[in-house]
């Protein structure tokens, strides 16, 4: 396999970080005051941008097997969003509650997390970049076993 360079990893992470931060901050002004929502959306959908196109580069150029997962379920969720949308608020008036619960976790938790771990898998791509040991650790560690070894 065709390793990124670290060079490559760290345009991605700051590039990355440039659009991910934003978002959360976004989310978390949305939290204390809903009229920023549209902030907080363009800033989601500049970050899924991003790290979709991210994903794809690292797909083709260093057929990345964690890359290309996360790629291909990104891209059915995009999907399973574009076809759930005419029913996210056909019963608006008659269950607003469950509806705006749905529409929150499905547009905004659930991209978050996804944003959230894509970032975290890009640190430890950088991490084990810049490790001298590179070619003695086990490139697709679990990801839970890298984040707790980073501190």
């Amino acid at each position: 396999m065709n390793k990124a360079t670290k060079g490559a990893i760290t345009t991605d992470l700051v590039l990355q970080s440039a659009v991910v931060l934003p978002m959360i901050l976004g989310h978390l002004i949305f939290i204390v005051e809903p009229s920023t929502i549209i902030f907080s959306t363009l800033a989601q959908l500049l970050a899924g941008f991003v790290q979709l196109l991210s994903g794809f580069l690292h797909s083709i150029a260093y057929r990345n097997k964690n890359r290309i997962i996360y790629f291909c379920l990104s891209m059915l969720y995009v999907f399973f969003l574009i076809q759930i949308t005419p029913y996210l608020s056909k019963d608006l008036i008659t269950d607003i509650f469950k509806t705006e619960v749905r529409v929150t976790l499905l547009v905004l938790v659930i991209p978050t997390l996804i944003a959230t771990y894509y970032i975290i898998r890009t640190y430890v791509d950088y991490q084990l970049a810049k490790d001298p040991n590179n070619e003695k650790r086990n490139y697709d560690e679990n990801l839970l076993d890298d984040v707790q070894g980073m501190g």
